[in-house]
C-alpha cells in the first residue's frame, strides 16, 4: 500500500483511491516509461509506477494528471551521499532555491505556496505567505523565508 496523509492506495496496477472531494480520486498505473517521455530516450528500463489524479473539468469531463512516478530499484548508499552533499553545499540546489508548501483542507481545498527565490527573501514575502496561508511561524532571527 502507498500511504499519504489520510488516504491509501493498494500497490497494484489500476488501483484507485478516493480523494477530497470524493469526485476526485487517484489511480496507480504501471507504465513502461515516465509520463510524457519517448521510449527511444529510455530503452530497456524497468517498469515505472505513476500515481495520477483524476480531475473533474468544468465541462463535466474528467482527465488524468500525473502526480509522481517511481521505479522499484535499489539506490546505492554512495549515490545518496553525493546527492545529499550537492543539496547541502550547492547554492544552485533546488533544496536551497525553491520553497514549497502544500496543505489539503478538510473541505477539499488545496493551497500550494511556491516561492522561487528560495531562502533569499529580504522582504520576507515567503515568510508572510507561509504564516498567512499555512500557519507556519519562523523565529525572528531565522535568516530564510
Amino acid at each position: 500500500m502507498l500511504t499519504g496523509a489520510t488516504r491509501r492506495i493498494e500497490f497494484k496496477d489500476g488501483a484507485t483511491a478516493t480523494s477530497i472531494p470524493a469526485a476526485d480520486y487517484y489511480e496507480l498505473h504501471r507504465t513502461d516509461r515516465l509520463p510524457g517521455s519517448s521510449p527511444s530516450f529510455q530503452p530497456d528500463l524497468p517498469p515505472y509506477w505513476t500515481v495520477y489524479r483524476r480531475n473533474a473539468a468544468s465541462s463535466g469531463t474528467t482527465y488524468l494528471s500525473p502526480v509522481y512516478s517511481f521505479a522499484l530499484a535499489s539506490v546505492p548508499f554512495v549515490d545518496f551521499r553525493v546527492l545529499n552533499t550537492f543539496q547541502f553545499a550547492s547554492e544552485h540546489a533546488r533544496f536551497r532555491t525553491f520553497f514549497v508548501a502544500t496543505i489539503l483542507r478538510p473541505d477539499g481545498e488545496r493551497r500550494t505556496l511556491q516561492y522561487l527565490d528560495g531562502m533569499e527573501d529580504p522582504q520576507h514575502e515567503g515568510r508572510h505567505a507561509a504564516k498567512r496561508e499555512f500557519g507556519m511561524r519562523f523565529p525572528s532571527d531565522y535568516s530564510g523565508n
